[in-house]
């Protein structure tokens, strides 16, 4: 449900080009993203995803979907990233803009066929993330 379109990684040394420690770097990637609806408080937000870092409930997330299995004959399941929005530039044509997100953490959303799923109704967009 996603696929990688480029990877830049800055290297904190370069004399160990290959498997040396990195200061950052920025993946770009195409797939589905959806708005992540927080519940009122953090404790009923670990039920429906792992958070890597603590988050302030007013941070906006997102569900960033990297694959969807199929659970059983009725039943799907997506797994991906949470990610929040760190910033947005106007992409190279002018027309929209292409968004650099943070990963924040990990999703797993089991949905039965017959209800549908959010991120089967989303449109593919391209996010940077760093």
């Amino acid at each position: 449900m996603s696929r990688v379109l480029d990877c830049v990684v800055t290297q904190l040394k370069t004399d160990q080009p290959i498997l040396g420690e990195v200061s950052g770097g920025i993946i770009t990637l195409t797939g589905t993203l959806a708005l992540l609806v927080r519940p009122l408080t953090a404790e009923t937000l670990k039920a429906y995803v792992k958070l890597d870092v603590e988050v302030p409930l007013s941070t906006q997330l997102f569900y960033f979907c990297l694959m969807k299995t199929r659970s059983s004959e009725t039943t799907s399941t997506h797994r991906g990233l949470v990610l929040a929005k760190a910033e947005a530039k106007p992409e190279a044509d002018g027309v929209g803009y292409m968004s650099t997100y943070i990963r924040v953490g990990v999703f797993v959303s089991t949905c039965q066929d017959s209800m549908g799923c959010k991120l089967d109704r989303t449109e593919e967009v391209i996010v940077n993330i760093c």
